[in-house]
């Protein structure tokens, strides 16, 4: 049960949190005692890249996995950097970053026209 809560841990763990990854790697060194006080090993080669995404190969915390993989699918990106990173749905990332950047180049286009239009009027003058 140690070694799947660490796997749970390490899961639901953003990565980019240093703070949170040090943490991780002192519990995972440390020794624990269970409810009747014998001490339990936990392996310190636990590596977090090889934690399970499937919830199941989780047997003691599969049924609250599968609530936070629920509520994660009905939640909808919000900001930029959301939509960068979310990748739930291929199509409509796809569909979102191409449409970003046709409007980004039709952007650019209209203002080098109104550019080329100005340049051109003034060179009748």
């Amino acid at each position: 049960m140690i070694e799947e809560t660490l796997q749970t841990i390490a899961l639901l763990m953003p990565w980019t949190d240093p703070e949170g990854m040090s943490w991780l790697e002192k519990v995972k060194t440390k020794r624990a005692k269970d409810d009747r006080g014998s001490v339990i090993d936990i392996n310190p080669d636990y590596k977090i890249l090889g934690v399970s995404d499937s919830i199941s190969h989780y047997e003691y915390w599969r049924d609250r996995l599968e609530i936070i993989e629920e509520v994660f699918n009905r939640t909808q990106p919000t900001t930029l950097t959301q939509l960068w990173l979310d990748r739930r749905n291929k199509v409509q990332w796809a569909t979102f970053w191409i449409a970003g950047v046709v409007f980004f180049l039709t952007l650019i286009q209209c203002v080098t026209g109104i550019i080329q239009a100005w340049a051109s009027l003034r060179a009748l003058r």
